[in-house]
């Protein structure tokens, strides 16, 4: 029993420093992470996983983050920052973040926010 609660507050302690790492370090862990975390239905924990990378310019991670912002996280939808991170996934190459912009439109978005000109 002690030596199981041991182990536990081991894993805790390491996952609460993995998670204190540079941004980008592990992003792939760090994305398989906050999938694991929506599907275990912690879609808020999902997102925050998601939230720096994104920052950062990771465009999957700004398509997951995007996606999930529309759907909503706690019962709030943010469609605008949907769109704005859709836009920064598409522009760096990402297909299926092209796909999802396409899916987002919707009277309730201006079409200037899903497609900015380009000047």
């Amino acid at each position: 029993m002690v030596r199981a609660s041991i182990i536990a507050a081991i894993a805790i302690a390491a996952f609460i420093a993995f998670l204190q790492l540079p941004n980008t370090f592990g992003a792939g862990h760090r994305r398989a992470l906050a999938v694991m975390a929506v599907q275990l239905d912690a879609v808020p924990t999902g997102a925050e996983l998601l939230k720096p990378l994104a920052r950062a310019g990771d465009a999957i991670a700004q398509n997951d983050l995007g996606v999930l912002l529309n759907r909503g996280i706690d019962g709030k939808r943010d469609p605008l920052e949907a769109a704005r991170l859709l836009n920064a996934a598409a522009a760096a190459g990402l297909a299926r973040a092209q796909l999802n912009l396409l899916l987002l439109r919707s009277p309730a978005i201006p079409a200037s926010v899903i497609a900015p000109s380009r000047r």
